[in-house]
């Protein structure tokens, strides 16, 4: 799945597939990741304010 630069603010991602997805420079400020697989991921530049992280804490500026 490639979300390169996309605007993802306050999305509900639950359901979504991220496994290996392409998030580079997305804003995912506010959105919810709880229960969701990142693994192989690309998170560069990725904007995290208020997300929260799959394992439920609230993102910090350098992810989760």
């Amino acid at each position: 799945m490639n979300l390169h630069g996309c605007s993802l603010v306050k999305d509900n991602l639950a359901g979504a597939t991220l496994t290996g997805a392409t998030l580079t420079k997305a804003n995912l400020a506010g959105a919810t990741l709880v229960h969701r697989n990142l693994t192989g991921a690309s998170l560069s530049g990725v904007i995290w304010t208020g997300a929260s992280c799959p394992n439920g804490l609230v993102a910090r500026p350098s992810g989760c």
